[in-house]
């Protein structure tokens, strides 16, 4: 694996465990934007932020198709877990 791709596959890493720390805080953080009547918008930056991760990890992984096949599945998991994990903690 190459040094770039090392740094976006814990780049990755790191944004996956702060995805998912962000998840399971997410109802409180919903709580406390709509007593702000800022839910709506609370809601919107966080799917864009969620769309935005996912298609940085299909990205990765597109990357890492051309340049080493066998590291693929890497990428696959991750986007796996960020794409369904979260739900888990609602």
């Amino acid at each position: 694996m190459s040094n770039i791709n090392k740094r976006f596959f814990w780049l990755s890493i790191g944004l996956t465990v702060l995805h998912l720390i962000g998840a399971s805080y997410y109802p409180y953080f919903y709580a406390y934007f709509n007593g702000l009547d800022q839910a709506a918008a609370f809601a919107t930056v966080v799917t864009l932020l969620r769309v935005i991760f996912l298609c940085w990890l299909a990205y990765c992984g597109y990357r890492t198709l051309h340049d080493q096949q066998r590291l693929t599945w890497l990428y696959t998991a991750l986007f796996f877990v960020n794409l369904i994990c979260p739900y888990f903690f609602n």
